[in-house]
């Protein structure tokens, strides 16, 4: 027994304490603090002026961020790759040229859309939904959002719970259903008051991760990214 105990890595057992904090951290603490801790000033009357804006969003980003880098500090202690989580981050390298071509279209659109949408008169708040962007400032700081959703929601609630915690692809579906919950509250009330819709998106991006042999994971952060940086262009 003794010798057995030798022959493990020093790092096993500081790696699963980490990934399991991770998945604390990512499937409870931040859905359930998320959905709570609501500060009064982030609503969507305009009443509060567009400072609200700027704080719901810096706060939008500091709970995205937050599970990601818990997680980021467990494979770096541990020593394991970004692979076992499913996502290749070499993609991004090699498609580089492509990447910075949509970026800088996009940061283009964003920063004309206001002349083009409102005719030199930028309203309150948005027509299309009360917490998207106005602004040409506050539409670019909107896509740093999408793209930060795009990595950390789909690493977190996809590649976390469904490649490293999931052992199979039977295991993968069976934590699936707590993958998709997890992923309606990160979404706060909002997300709450929208259950089917969330539960729908969750169910498609999960289901294709899986059905995608939990590989390939930075497609579904480029679809996720791109969705959610289409609505620069409501007004």
């Amino acid at each position: 027994m003794s010798s057995v105990i030798q022959h493990i890595p020093k790092n096993r057992f500081r790696f699963d304490y980490g990934i399991a904090v991770a998945m604390v951290v990512a499937l409870i603490v931040r859905p359930l603090l998320y959905t709570i801790v609501t500060p009064m000033l982030f609503r969507g009357d305009g009443s509060a002026g567009r400072g609200y804006w700027w704080l719901l969003y810096s706060w939008i980003l500091f709970w995205e961020w937050m599970p990601f880098g818990v997680l980021w500090l467990a494979l770096r202690r541990s020593g394991r790759q970004w692979q076992e989580v499913g996502v290749d981050w070499s993609y991004f390298v090699h498609h580089r040229t492509v990447f910075f071509i949509a970026i800088t279209s996009f940061i283009a659109i964003a920063f004309t859309a206001p002349h083009f949408l409102y005719h030199g008169s930028v309203p309150q708040m948005s027509q299309t939904f009360s917490f998207l962007p106005v602004t040409g400032f506050e539409r670019v700081f909107f896509l740093i959002a999408a793209v930060s959703g795009g990595i950390c929601e789909e690493i977190c609630y996809r590649g976390l719970p469904l490649r490293m915690f999931a052992d199979s692809t039977i295991q993968a579906w069976l934590v699936l259903p707590v993958a998709m919950l997890a992923f309606v509250f990160i979404h706060g009330r909002f997300g709450a008051s929208h259950l089917q819709s969330y539960l729908i998106c969750g169910l498609l991006y999960g289901g294709v991760f899986i059905l995608l042999g939990r590989r390939h994971l930075e497609w579904l952060i480029v679809a996720h990214a791109l969705y959610d940086s289409l609505f620069v262009f409501a007004p």
